[in-house]
């Protein structure tokens, strides 16, 4: 799932003293990261931390939900820095095998813990179209079940600007995405027009 070639990790001192090891700050250089969705759904993130050799055939993979709960165990920790990342994405949901790449990634989070309302700063390049990508956006308040009722992102690809507010429940995803302008000459697929089609 990821390859991370080094790191550095900041830990309060004052937890030290009651034998605990409370995580301030990861930062995080020029990690691989190499994110699959199977065909039925679920992500490769669901056996971070587990023996495939112990499992049964019928639970290899957990769905959908507990992959984000281990993704959510790798990324909760008060301040996560990455520089340099690279993410390729595959896709073979219901067959249908697509590709993502996104490179020079940057990525910030805030207070990624339970309870806690959550801030995400993405930078990067999506290839082979070399649009440039960037993301704000805040989400929470973060439970253990994965719910949360505000997720709120402004964000850019290429020329094209959007908003989407929304909220995660009972696992499901539910977002309003509105976008207030955009021209087909901005979209990175061939769509065979004889003439740019701007719509608002």
């Amino acid at each position: 799932f990821v390859t991370i070639p080094s790191a550095q990790v900041v830990v309060q001192w004052a937890p030290l003293l009651h034998r605990r090891i409370q995580v301030d700050h990861v930062l995080v250089h020029d990690p691989t990261m190499h994110l699959i969705r199977t065909q039925d759904g679920s992500l490769n993130t669901a056996t971070i931390g587990k023996d495939p050799s112990l499992q049964s055939p019928g639970k290899a993979l957990s769905n959908t939900r507990g992959s984000l709960k281990s993704l959510l165990g790798v990324f909760a920790v008060e301040r996560l820095s990455m520089t340099g990342a690279t993410l390729q994405y595959e896709d073979r949901f219901q067959g249908q095998s697509r590709s993502y790449q996104l490179d020079n990634l940057e990525l910030v989070t805030n207070s990624v813990q339970i309870g806690e309302t959550a801030s995400i700063q993405i930078k990067g390049m999506v290839m082979p179209s070399r649009l440039s990508l960037e993301v704000n956006g805040r989400f929470g308040p973060l439970q253990p079940t994965l719910d949360v009722s505000m997720v709120d992102v402004v964000g850019r690809l290429g020329k094209v600007e959007a908003t989407a507010k929304g909220k995660v429940m009972a696992g499901r995803l539910e977002l309003d995405v509105q976008i207030p302008h955009v021209s087909t000459d901005d979209i990175p697929m061939d769509l065979q027009l004889a003439k740019p089609v701007a719509l608002n």
